[in-house]
């Protein structure tokens, strides 16, 4: 299985393997503060989940939630 999805382009392996191992599926509401149920979903999701629920959440920002989310984006972490 390994061998196989190795011959496979990235975006053809990744289809593949979420064919068959069952992919995260779309984001339940949040029940109690939504960041923990939001990470829950986001660890178990495909990259292709994450980027199209990503850019959907971003497009329906306002422009300042938008400024604000590319500011906290682009910010380097300061190393402990």
């Amino acid at each position: 299985t390994f061998a196989l999805l190795r011959s496979l382009s990235p975006a053809s392996a990744e289809l593949t393997a979420g064919a068959a191992l069952g992919a995260a599926g779309a984001p339940l509401p949040p029940f109690l503060g939504g960041m923990d149920e939001a990470r829950a979903w986001a660890s178990g999701a495909s990259r292709a989940e994450l980027k199209t629920h990503t850019l959907a959440g971003f497009e329906e920002m306002t422009p300042a939630d938008q400024a604000a989310f590319f500011q906290h984006i682009s910010e380097p972490e300061v190393a402990a």
